[in-house]
């Protein structure tokens, strides 16, 4: 399977018994937050960010930009729809997704950033709409506690766009 299809199929995952938030049509603005910080190896700690929009439409082209990776190095994004924070003494950081992620691999580039998105055809499912979701990726780093480099969590929520002022 293809790369670029696994986090559509991820998306899907987290819509599985999710119930629309707002009675079917979506009404909710669409919102990203950071929240903690990650821990890292020799190459620094790794960052996640939300790259466009996460609109309910497709049209934002929202993505996971992660940067502070190993260069050509393997990655995991993890994905829940509950954000349950728990201290990890093995990574010596905290790790944000519940106790039943989806993950997303990926493969960092030669720089050390990756961006993880979807196709440009594929939208989130209206059941994620207002649903507020965690994201928090690792960057595999023998030299960092536990093996893994493990990033800030991102909260995230699919709406829709801020009007512009």
């Amino acid at each position: 399977m293809k790369p670029r299809y696994l986090l559509p199929l991820a998306f899907a995952a987290l819509a599985l018994g999710a119930r629309p938030v707002g009675g079917g049509a979506c009404n909710s603005p669409a919102s990203t937050s950071t929240v903690g910080s990650g821990s890292g190896g020799a190459f620094g700690t790794p960052a996640l960010a939300a790259e466009g929009v996460p609109a309910i439409d497709g049209s934002g082209a929202f993505g996971f930009r992660v940067t502070g990776g190993v260069p050509g190095g393997p990655g995991l994004l993890a994905l829940s729809r509950n954000e349950q924070p728990q201290f990890s003494s093995t990574y010596q950081t905290t790790l944000y997704a519940g106790p039943t992620p989806v993950f997303v691999l990926f493969q960092f580039d030669a720089n050390g950033e990756a961006l993880v998105r979807p196709g440009a055809t594929n939208a989130p499912l209206p059941e994620l709409c207002g649903r507020a979701l965690i994201a928090q990726a690792a960057s595999l780093d023998f030299t960092a506690p536990g093996g893994a480099g493990w990033t800030n969590g991102l909260r995230f929520s699919f709406g829709l766009p801020t009007p512009a002022k």
